[in-house]
């Protein structure tokens, strides 16, 4: 922003430019010390009153929450509800309301897996600091309305209105018109993820510029001039920011055009509404550019603004290339399809979807049957998405660091600037190198994934010669009347053990080893398998027949049942179980290996009795990190087997104020007389150690102090 300036005005302006990038700065300063002062001590007790408007409202089964304005600050609430008919009230409020939460006041958490998805940062954006989790004492409407509040409410009235109409169209007109997620949408938005078409699927500059231009178009065949039309949009378009929701690409679309319609009404030259528009949301909103909504929205903004798109060919396909690395970064695949698929899918979503979404969401009560007809064209087009996804072309590349997401950006704008074949040559030769680095690495790793009350540990060998998961986790269901029971498009794990992998570019494994049949051991066995391709999976002789497991395979995969007696071709030794069983925590496997300088034990929930049988019949066993058995548990972990097996660390995989109180005291206590280093996925999150042929290290993505007020994962 600051080179763009300092290009744009004559030298006696450049110092204005100087104090401007210092004020920002200061600003910015200012900002962070300003949320820093909104948080409240750890762990507090707390009584609010907040003001919600009806369209923030989420009520998913017997859990609620939302984001509620209080006198300092907003606050996320989230509660539990008791009865049906508390559900249906939230479900129907249409006005502004007074809340009163009671409960538990605790900085949003950050993310406890490496790579993770920082709800934290996106609560900060969104002026959110803490979470008050507890009971809904009283709700109240708001006595006075303000003109936001009269917009939120008009924001949830259509969305009332657009849940009426026929699927997918509600879906379209939800996202497409007022910014709101529809948890029936959720396997279509993976699709266009896929297919990097999630830009057209969010309110931004092709979406503000075609309701300018619905807007003019109408006004004119009305008979009004451009002159009083402009003034109308100058009036509405904030409006439509907060009935659409404020988005960072709706705030940085509208910033612009009404810096263009304010020079157009008062004579003058066109500004650089780019930099102007920035300025702004820098100054309101610090960390606009640090999300990839925002990046992505003011980098392609940009380049339409800077280049001479007459003379370049193959636009779409360029600004595609443009805004690969910044996606990349956050999101790790890309399908080839996404580089020229753009190519016609913007003009046909400017001139088809989306007038058509917005003609066909207001024809609907008066003229069904065109309604119908659009409705039918949406289902052929979502059909036709996922028809192309499935075609081969799914590159899973992996993050890109920030430092080497600069390179191929600086080499991209070049290239389309000069326009030369070898420029080309050289950014593909970058992203080779780049691709290589990802998937051919010098370490190796062992690492244990926070999956909240389970276990997951991935292990990969150096230059991802194998790659291992020993159990997937999973929840653990408990049976809730009907009305209780929410809807969940995805498990824990695609945020946490499968966005790890394919951060590291990896698609598949070679081995996944289920080492007993409990729900929190292989319950994300299915959306595991329905991610990556598997080879393999080894279970306890025993296991292999039992109908929860075998319900749980996604598809035809080779079994294989194992004791101690198998001699897989992996580099894990297995140590029990001794005989076939019935895969319960009496027959859970017991794996041993040696990976970089380390010799690791992973006990998975084997009992006493069962460490008693490993130390019979390996009397020698020696480990430097122990996996303790069953989470903690006081079954396990005998005294005896800690000071034979002499353990520098103990590994404990737990949820963080989990119903059975892991890890048990007494545990702990003989970890400690054992002089064992204990370190759990509940304090310091995802626990990985890294090694090379030379060099290795064991980290943490958690220091260890934020356990007492991490919220429950």
């Amino acid at each position: 922003m600051i080179w763009r300036l300092m290009i744009l005005v004559e030298s006696p302006w450049r110092w204005l430019v100087i104090l401007i990038s210092i004020m920002f700065g200061v600003r910015a300063w200012i900002w962070q010390q300003e949320q820093i002062q909104l948080t409240h001590p750890p762990q507090a007790q707390v009584s609010q009153m907040v003001v919600v408007q009806p369209d923030q409202w989420k009520v998913n089964g017997d859990f609620v929450q939302a984001i509620g304005q209080g006198k300092r600050q907003n606050y996320l609430i989230q509660a539990y509800l008791k009865e049906p008919s508390q559900q249906k009230y939230l479900e129907r409020l249409h006005n502004p309301v007074q809340v009163i939460i009671k409960g538990d006041a605790t900085p949003i958490a950050p993310a406890t897996n490496y790579n993770e998805f920082d709800r934290r940062f996106w609560y900060r954006t969104q002026g959110v600091q803490m979470v008050i989790k507890g009971q809904l004492i009283n709700v109240q409407p708001v006595k006075n309305y303000s003109l936001v509040d009269r917009l939120h409410q008009v924001r949830h009235q259509l969305a009332t209105y657009f849940h009426h109409l026929p699927a997918p169209l509600s879906g379209y007109a939800l996202r497409l018109l007022i910014g709101l997620q529809d948890p029936a949408t959720d396997e279509q938005m993976t699709t266009v993820k896929q297919l990097g078409l999630i830009h057209l699927f969010c309110l931004s500059g092709l979406h503000v510029a075609s309701v300018c231009s619905l807007v003019q178009g109408g006004g004119r065949i009305l008979g009004y001039d451009r002159h009083f039309l402009n003034w109308i949009l100058i009036g509405t378009l904030p409006l439509y920011w907060v009935i659409g929701g404020g988005s960072l690409s709706l705030t940085r679309a509208i910033l612009m055009i009404e810096c263009q319609l304010w020079s157009q009404q008062l004579g003058r030259n066109q500004p650089d509404a780019w930099t102007i528009s920035l300025l702004i949301q820098e100054f309101i909103q610090p960390t606009v550019l640090m999300s990839l909504g925002g990046q992505l929205s003011y980098l392609l903004s940009f380049a339409l603004c800077w280049f001479d798109w007459q003379k370049v060919k193959w636009q779409s396909f360029k600004l595609g290339a443009l805004g690969l690395p910044p996606l990349l970064h956050f999101v790790f695949e890309f399908h080839l399809l996404s580089l020229v698929i753009n190519y016609l899918m913007i003009p046909f979503f400017s001139w088809i979807i989306f007038p058509g979404t917005i003609i066909s969401a207001l024809l609907y009560p008066f003229l069904p049957g065109i309604s119908g007809s659009f409705n039918r064209l949406l289902v052929i087009f979502d059909q036709s998405l996922v028809w192309l996804a499935e075609f081969p072309g799914m590159i899973h590349f992996g993050k890109i660091g920030v430092l080497l997401t600069l390179i191929p950006l600086i080499i991209t704008w070049w290239t389309i600037e000069h326009a030369t074949g070898r420029s080309w040559i050289i950014l593909l030769l970058c992203y080779g190198g780049i691709y290589l680095g990802i998937h051919r690495p010098l370490s190796g790793e062992v690492t244990f994934v926070d999956i909240g009350q389970g276990d997951c540990i991935i292990i990969r060998e150096p230059f991802n010669h194998r790659v291992m998961l020993i159990d997937t986790g999973g929840d653990l269901q408990i049976q809730k009347p009907i009305w209780a029971r929410g809807h969940f498009s995805h498990d824990r794990s695609v945020g946490t053990s499968i966005n790890y992998l394919k951060s590291l570019g990896i698609y598949q494994r070679d081995s996944v080893w289920l080492t007993h049949s409990d729900a929190d051991h292989i319950g994300f066995l299915t959306t595991v398998m329905k991610n990556f391709r598997v080879k393999q999976i080894l279970v306890p002789a025993g296991m292999e027949t039992l109908p929860k497991f075998q319900t749980r395979l996604a598809y035809p995969v080779k079994v294989v049942p194992v004791t101690n007696q198998s001699s897989p071709m992996t580099d894990l030794q297995i140590l029990h179980p001794l005989q076939v069983g019935s895969a319960t925590n009496d027959d859970s496997l017991v794996l041993f290996g040696h990976f970089g300088k380390l010799r690791f034990l992973f006990m998975d929930d084997l009992p006493q009795n069962g460490e008693k049988l490993i130390m019979k019949q390996y009397p020698n066993l020696q480990a430097d990190v122990l996996k303790l058995g069953h989470h903690g548990s006081k079954t396990s972990s005998n005294l005896a087997f800690l000071k034979q097996v002499q353990p520098h660390y103990g590994i404990i995989s737990a949820g963080r104020r989990n119903r059975y109180h892991h890890p048990n005291l007494e545990t702990m206590q003989r970890l400690q007389q054992s002089k064992i280093v204990p370190l759990s996925t509940q304090n310091y999150g995802m626990i990985r150690y890294r090694y090379y042929s030379f060099y290795d290290q064991l980290t943490t993505k958690l220091n260890g102090d934020e356990k007492f007020w991490i919220s429950q994962p």
